[in-house]
């Protein structure tokens, strides 16, 4: 709907790793079994969501559909469209979501586990050193346009993947001392005070930063940024995880599905779109549309949600 855009994008990218690192179960692998791993279990499956998309893309271009479904955005083919995102890491499959972000959470992965064999732990303050050098570094590429394969995007991202490992060893150590009613109180003060820097931003300085168009604020400041947003977020899912047995299996549904979530949300938003449109409730101009707009979004929002999600 765009109505929380203001709050949301001061954080939502860096916490994401951040909560992946801390989620995450720490690498014991070698450097070479974590890579077959991973690309086994992540990138093969991009890749053969692209090459999927692509062949339907592809049908749809033949029979004359293709400008209903994706307005002006150009058609590369099947073949073009696999060469670019092997050469150089583009996704021109205009069904796909956030898939850039997969993409660079499994480069993380394999990076942090090289930095984990070089300083011998996963999860020390060594680590978080050479990350952190790493991440300068890739906030110093994004500045000068040096962006192949999402390089500087890596650098930036393993450092709050890190920060997320890092913080696993010690936080669930310190919830399983809190007794409830302390763990209660905590939650909703860290809550309270996360959210007023957050309502402050947003009135008074208008921060906000986005990953794929290189948006950055600068080093520390969008770092503080994300780190508030994600006790923000860390203070309501522990508050949430006290409330009843249905929304934990809820939330716990959803975070088993992240990955076809996060890779078909605008194949759900084009179903979403085309039996709105069969309804008669919105125009057939809005299939064009990679995320509805404004308007149809603020009115429909609740039913493009359950039916990204149950795809």
């Amino acid at each position: 709907t765009g109505l929380f855009n203001s709050y949301i994008y001061q954080w939502h990218m860096g916490a994401f790793f951040v909560i992946s690192g801390y989620m995450g179960k720490q690498e014991k692998r070698s450097v070479i079994h974590t890579f077959i791993y991973r690309t086994c279990t992540t990138w093969l499956p991009i890749f053969s969501s692209i090459v999927v998309m692509s062949l339907l893309s592809s049908l749809i271009y033949r029979l004359g559909y293709y400008e209903i479904l994706f307005g002006t955005l150009p058609y590369y083919g099947v073949v073009k469209t696999i060469v670019e995102f092997l050469a150089n890491g583009s996704i021109y499959s205009w069904w796909l979501g956030a898939t850039w972000f997969v993409l660079v959470l499994y480069a993380v992965v394999i990076l942090q586990r090289v930095i984990g064999q070089i300083c011998n732990s996963n999860a020390s303050v060594a680590n978080l050193i050479l990350s952190f050098i790493l991440f300068i570094y890739g906030h110093i590429m994004a500045q000068k346009g040096l962006s192949q394969w999402n390089i500087d995007l890596i650098f930036i991202a393993q450092f709050y993947y890190a920060i997320g490992l890092y913080a696993s060893t010690f936080v669930s150590q310190t919830l399983k001392a809190a007794n409830a009613k302390r763990k209660l109180f905590m939650c909703i003060l860290i809550g309270f005070v996360t959210f007023f820097v957050m309502w402050g931003n947003t009135q008074k300085f208008r921060l906000t930063m986005d990953f794929p168009s290189r948006n950055f604020n600068g080093t520390i400041l969008d770092m503080l940024l994300v780190l508030n947003g994600t006790i923000f977020v860390f203070a309501i899912s522990q508050l949430l995880m006290i409330s009843t047995k249905k929304i934990n299996n809820l939330l716990q549904f959803l975070g088993r599905n992240t990955l076809p979530i996060v890779l078909f949300h605008f194949v759900g938003f084009k179903v979403a779109t085309g039996i709105l449109v069969i309804l008669d409730k919105i125009s057939i101009s809005e299939l064009s549309n990679i995320v509805p707009s404004p308007e149809v979004g603020n009115k429909y929002w609740w039913f493009y949600t359950i039916t990204s999600i149950s795809l």
